[in-house]
């Protein structure tokens, strides 16, 4: 019997696999961590050109609406911008247009959103941005 626990042959084996364990999980945070920042910035940059859009009235001379241009921002960036993943909501006054955007960044660790507050069963992070811009008068 103690000469087993003597052997010290598999030993690196051992080791390598219970470091791998939490190696594996911090890659893979690292990585949705890197996602969710550049969905952000995305997300960002395409609700301020749909603001832009609506503030200088551009519908009538490119044919597109603010829900259209948000969207084709974010598929430019090559982030999935198809039915239910991106919601655009316009709201304007006499002076100022605003438009909020929430994206669903799919992530590929399940229930990890959940862990964060996001809601129960969904495989995505929820990001919103609004801004504000001031019309054009024309």
């Amino acid at each position: 019997m103690l000469s087993i626990l003597r052997d010290e042959r598999g030993e690196s084996v051992v080791t390598f696999s219970i470091l791998m364990i939490p190696l594996v999980a911090i890659l893979g945070l690292t990585v949705t961590l890197y996602m969710l920042i550049y969905a952000n910035i995305v997300v960002i940059d395409a609700t301020r050109d749909g603001a832009r859009h609506e503030a200088l009235n551009l519908q009538s001379v490119t044919g597109s609406t603010t829900d259209q241009v948000v969207r084709q921002s974010i598929g430019f960036a090559r982030l999935p911008s198809a039915g239910t993943a991106v919601t655009v909501t316009t709201s304007s006054d006499a002076n100022y247009v605003t438009v909020k955007t929430r994206y669903l960044q799919p992530v590929v660790i399940p229930r990890l959103p959940e862990l964060f507050g996001a809601a129960p069963y969904g495989n995505a992070f929820p990001i919103e941005y609004t801004t504000t811009f001031k019309k054009e008068r024309t």
